[in-house]
């Protein structure tokens, strides 16, 4: 709650200090700065922030409740709806949402049966009905760079791919971009997993942490986040990656 207190008042706040610039002899700006008062902030923000919406979870009561409370003070305050409905305009615009659970997940290796959100985890829309055998192939750093390629002796078509987190460095210099500073490749899982997809891998497994204590640490940092998919566009797929 207090985080989303905390941005409203930067809202206001910012709105503030735009209409405070304006030129004093702006009679408008003067006007509208002159019917901000604190009380009515305080009213919208404890609303909003109230125990009684429930957090505002998407696709959930709150988060209905606040949409409607919102929409009442665009009408009290004189905004007009722009968008366009068949009988009239509204404040609300209309898209789809899915409701997305994992079912059983696993993964069967070495003769053994690996636990989901024990001994690995997953991002993003990663689906197999039923269980498959696919053959792995390791490929670096899974990185396709001017300087520095991963994929240029391998085939990755139609394999799990493995890949290291983070970018190839040597004394402190990285390999990309022949200096200390690093490429946008070494933190960003997500364009290696959508880079190998578009080579032709079935799906991609990233190696995070030197240690099994480093692994388990970020494990317990993201366990609840990812055990909670939550909602998602129907027909956005998103980049995926096992861990």
């Amino acid at each position: 709650m207090k985080q989303f207190i905390h941005a409203f008042a930067a809202f206001f706040l910012i709105g503030l200090n735009q209409v405070a610039a304006q030129s004093p002899s702006d009679s408008a700006a003067s006007r509208y700065a002159s019917s901000i008062k604190s009380a009515d902030l305080s009213e919208y923000l404890h609303v909003l922030a109230s125990d009684s919406l429930a957090g505002r979870e998407t696709g959930q009561p709150g988060q209905k409740k606040a949409a409607n409370y919102l929409a009442s003070k665009f009408k009290d305050f004189g905004l007009l709806p722009v968008v366009k409905e068949p009988k009239e305009n509204t404040y609300f615009q209309k898209f789809e949402l899915i409701s997305k659970a994992w079912e059983e997940v696993y993964i069967k290796a070495g003769g053994k049966k690996l636990t989901f959100l024990e001994d690995f985890y997953a991002y993003g829309d990663i689906s197999f009905p039923e269980e498959r055998k696919l053959a792995p192939v390791f490929a670096g750093y899974g990185i396709e760079h001017a300087n520095y390629s991963d994929y240029k002796s391998i085939n990755v078509k139609g394999k799990v791919v493995i890949i290291f987190a983070g970018e190839p460095v040597k004394d402190s210099i990285s390999k990309l971009t022949g200096t200390k500073a690093l490429s946008d490749w070494a933190n960003d899982w997500r364009k290696k997993s959508e880079y190998a997809r578009m080579k032709g891998a079935e799906t991609v497994f990233m190696v995070v942490g030197n240690t099994d204590a480093e692994f388990k640490t970020r494990l317990t940092q993201l366990k609840h986040h990812i055990a909670s998919l939550g909602l998602g566009f129907k027909d956005k797929d998103r980049a995926s990656a096992i861990f």
